[in-house]
């Protein structure tokens, strides 16, 4: 073998070449022994590490470019395939500009790259066929950096990476036997883009700890396992940022961020999740916004599923999800909660569910979104909490699901701009619980063909208090302004006052249509000095009373109530030479 020393400059060894170098001169004495020793030396001697580039030709050996090499020198190995396992105990850039490939079949050693110092960076390799590792970390390390690198058929998984600080751009990962694995320090940092993970036997990607991780142009397709699964480790609050991501038909959840115990922040914005056995998207943090999901005919978990804490914030917006088999969205916990533009279709259980869990007060918004079709549990169920709970629902619609289009527990509930149409065998199109000095307001919302539920017993068979069309339990005052309620088998607009002690109801400018088995509108009332206002509605065509109406202050107004079967108006707890009458009936 010649060695030739290509110079940079007089006196200044700048360049080493492997196996001839073009342009260059013999060195004295060079011919070499084969072993990447210089060959000014014996075969037995060490190396002296003092190049600062080393190029490797194929058929020559990368490891004895690396002992050559000095410390943050470049090993630069030709196109070609190395049957080698790597020792690289020094900082340096391990590259192959053109593409090389490392192969395992026949190699000494169970990984192709252990990395033993700090700063090392690889670069441009195809790695195959080693029994344990394809590149791996041994000792305490600072940082490494891995681009444009494919490892595929490696027994086990084909990155073993700790350090402080991890990088990974422009990775393949192709059936291995187990996942990608990352552990980074309490204040370390993960990077990961434009990365693929695919038909590992067990997850994907796995990445532990790190202070900060960013997750950007990453596909997980077909693994054993979870495709991306990002925990704390020993963090206490951790930023998650992840772009741009792919994860389809993996035997885990497509993307699971599992939290710290700390103050967590997760932003996920474009993510499709798709054909995934449990969850497409499962977050743990305090903080999370999420934008732009796409997760379709996900496992038996959530298509997303989130749990937040007492004091966090959760958004979600301008996302889709379809058939998943469980929730297609369940929050829990969560100081704030906000779901705007989401587009729910044919999940399995509760479209959109919102628990409160430990929190004492929570605000939850939904906007502009629509639910669909799911198939067992309601469109939107909000469970609340034992605190000051706010719920507002604007310009959302409901369209056959199977069980109520809105079920809500809090105590002040505002409900503005929402259709439900077709729902299934339930209590009631929309169910409100408030508090004894809640308030409830409900407008512009149209309910229609909500279904009777029918119970039965060993004695007895019950249906006329179920397929209310809005339905709602307390309230110290309850506001209900141009609404729709048209064909729900039961009682148009149920209201009981049940643990209040004077309630005020105030009825305006809406329909109660064609009830099959009910009344236009019933107001149970309380045991206290109620106050119940019916203004400029219509109550036409249900089979009991247009009104029932039970308050020691009734007052109607500018009202019809033609075509009822037991007549317009029924008063349970005054007469109607008590009640004020004008202008109606």
């Amino acid at each position: 073998m010649k060695r030739r020393w290509l110079l940079a400059g007089v006196g200044s060894v700048s360049t080493l070449c492997i196996a001839g170098c073009t342009g260059s001169e013999d060195l004295p004495n060079g011919d070499g022994d084969g072993t990447g020793n210089s060959g000014q030396s014996n075969g037995d001697e060490e190396t002296t590490g003092t190049a600062e580039t080393v190029v490797v030709e194929s058929g020559d050996s990368i490891q004895h470019a690396i002992d050559e090499v000095s410390p943050n020198g470049t090993v630069e190995v030709r196109s070609g395939t190395y049957v080698e396992s790597l020792a690289v105990d020094k900082k340096l850039v391990l590259t192959a500009p053109d593409g090389a490939a490392l192969d395992g079949v026949d190699a000494d050693g169970g990984s192709a790259i252990t990395v033993s110092e700090s700063g090392v960076q690889i670069e441009g390799f195809e790695i195959f066929d080693y029994e344990t590792a394809g590149i791996r970390t041994s000792g305490d390390l600072a940082e490494v950096s891995i681009t444009d690198v494919e490892l595929y058929n490696i027994s086990e998984a084909a990155l073993q990476l700790t350090a402080e600080t991890v990088s990974l751009a422009d990775v393949t990962l192709e059936d291995n036997g187990g996942a990608a694995s990352i552990e980074a320090s309490a204040d370390g940092d993960v990077t990961v883009r434009n990365s693929n993970f695919v038909r590992s036997a067990a997850g994907g990607l796995t990445i532990a700890g790190g202070k900060t991780v960013v997750l950007d142009g990453v596909e997980a397709l077909q693994n054993g396992g979870t495709g991306i699964n990002v925990g704390g480790g020993n963090v206490r609050g951790q930023t998650v940022e992840v772009t741009d991501v792919t994860s389809l038909e993996n035997g885990g959840s497509g993307l699971s961020v599992t939290g710290t115990r700390g103050d967590d922040t997760v932003t996920v914005e474009t993510v499709e999740a798709a054909d995934n056995s449990s969850f497409g998207v499962d977050i743990a943090a305090e903080s999370v916004d999420v934008t732009g999901l796409d997760l379709r005919e996900n496992g038996t978990g959530s298509g997303l599923s989130i749990e937040s804490t007492s004091d966090g914030d959760v958004a979600v917006r301008d996302s889709d999800v379809t058939h998943d088999g469980g929730y297609g969205i369940r929050v829990a916990g969560g100081k704030t909660v906000e779901i705007e533009e989401i587009g729910l279709l044919q999940n399995g259980n509760d479209q959109l569910r919102v628990e409160g869990g430990d929190v004492r007060g929570q605000t939850v918004t939904v906007r502009d979104s629509s639910m669909t079709e799911n198939e067992s549990g309601n469109g939107l169920s909000i469970i609340g909490t034992s605190g000051d709970d706010t719920v507002t629902v604007e310009n959302v619609d409901f369209v056959d699901n199977s069980y109520h289009g809105i079920d809500v527990a809090a105590e002040t509930v505002d409900i503005t701009g929402v259709e439900v149409q077709s729902g299934g065998a339930a209590d009631s199109g929309i169910s409100i619980v408030s508090s004894s000095d809640g308030d409830v307001t409900v407008r512009d919302t149209t309910v229609t063909d909500t279904k009777r539920e029918t119970t039965t017993s060993w004695f007895s068979s019950s249906v006329d208090e179920y397929g209310y069309g809005i339905h709602i339990v307390n309230g110290e005052t309850i506001e209900v302004e141009n609404v729709e309620l048209r064909r729900n088998e039961g009682t148009q607009l149920n209201i009981d006052g049940n643990d209040v002690r004077g309630q005020t109801v105030d009825v305006r400018n809406s329909s109660f249509i064609e009830s099959e088995s009910g009344h236009g509108v019933r107001v149970l009332g309380t045991r206290g000095d109620d106050e119940q206002t019916i203004t400029n509605c219509v109550a036409e065509d249900n089979s009991y009373h247009g009104f029932s109406l039970g308050a020691e202050t009734v007052v109607i107004e500018e009202t019809s109530a033609g075509g009822n079967g037991d007549g317009p108006l029924e008063l349970t707890t005054i007469t109607e030479e008590e009640a004020t009458i004008r202008n109606s009936f």
